[in-house]
């Protein structure tokens, strides 16, 4: 929020830089399928996606939210992702050693 100070004089209606809020724009690129096998791994009921967004929007304002994943093979995710707005790009799941498609495809 800008505050604006009254007066006749230039100098007396400048915006002070103190009270202007500065907000970051963030842009958040997903690997899905390590979530996933992280919540599976861990054995855990669901993985609730909105409390790592509230954490996010305590830095500044999400402007991109992209998951990458093979999401037939994760299925049971994809509404919750759906519903957090983000964009799921679809990775099919192909065995090759070294960085996986998701990795290539978010670079």
């Amino acid at each position: 929020m800008c505050r604006h100070t009254g007066g006749d004089h230039p100098e007396e209606n400048r915006v002070s830089e103190s009270s202007q809020i500065q907000t970051q724009s963030i842009a958040m690129f997903c690997d899905f399928e390590n979530i996933a096998l992280g919540v599976r791994d861990a054995k855990y009921a669901h993985f609730d996606i909105t409390k790592v967004l509230e954490r996010l929007l305590l830095k500044g304002n999400i402007v991109v939210k992209k998951a990458y994943c093979d999401w037939e093979r994760y299925k049971e995710f994809k509404r919750a992702m759906h519903e957090a707005s983000f964009e799921l790009i679809e990775i099919p799941h192909v065995r090759q050693s070294g960085k996986n498609s998701a990795d290539i495809r978010m670079v």
